[in-house]
């Protein structure tokens, strides 16, 4: 068990006695995330050998912080009033105003869970001009969930890089 495994093969391959001797490497993968999620909806993960990655920087870098210039990010909760004017869609169907209504607005818990607020960095939204960068579509969440979405926690599915920090910057007027 201590001799190197390809001087084995070479010296066992040289003796007449032996047709082929060849290294046989064996992997194992140390970090499958336990989410229910990952085997069935992320098929795509192990397929880009992200548990090896994975092996290799298990930190998935807590000190790189990922810009995510999209819809924003569901990063927060918050409580939006807003005025709900009329408007007709792209099809012609015309929509009443419904006046001022207090919307709740959640936090997409498996980004930012309680106790890690630090993760998110100078969020802004050059849409409305403002630090408060809401995900009215969902894109941004989705986008910023793939990047670094918790993982190894048991629930839902993996992000790629879970430990960075995430800079949730609206781009996208939805």
């Amino acid at each position: 068990p201590a001799e190197d495994p390809a001087t084995v093969a070479q010296a066992l391959g040289e003796d007449p006695g032996v047709e082929y001797a060849q290294v046989v490497h064996r992997r194992h993968a140390l970090f499958v995330p336990n989410d229910p999620l990952y085997g069935t909806l992320q098929w795509n993960l192990p397929m880009i050998n992200m548990e090896k990655a994975w092996d290799i920087q298990p930190q998935a870098g807590s000190s790189i912080i990922v810009a995510v210039l999209d819809t924003g990010v569901a990063y927060k909760n918050a409580t939006l009033d807003v005025t709900l004017r009329s408007f007709t869609d792209d099809d012609g169907v015309r929509y009443p105003a419904l006046g001022r209504q207090v919307i709740p607005y959640s936090a997409a818990p498996q980004l930012v869970a309680s106790g890690q607020s630090s993760r998110i960095v100078a969020p802004h939204d050059f849409i409305w001009d403002d630090d408060t960068p809401v995900d009215l579509d969902g894109h941004g969440t989705h986008v910023a969930g793939t990047i670094g979405e918790r993982t190894g926690n048991g629930v839902g599915v993996a992000g790629i890089a879970f430990n960075v920090k995430l800079m949730p910057v609206k781009v996208i007027d939805t």
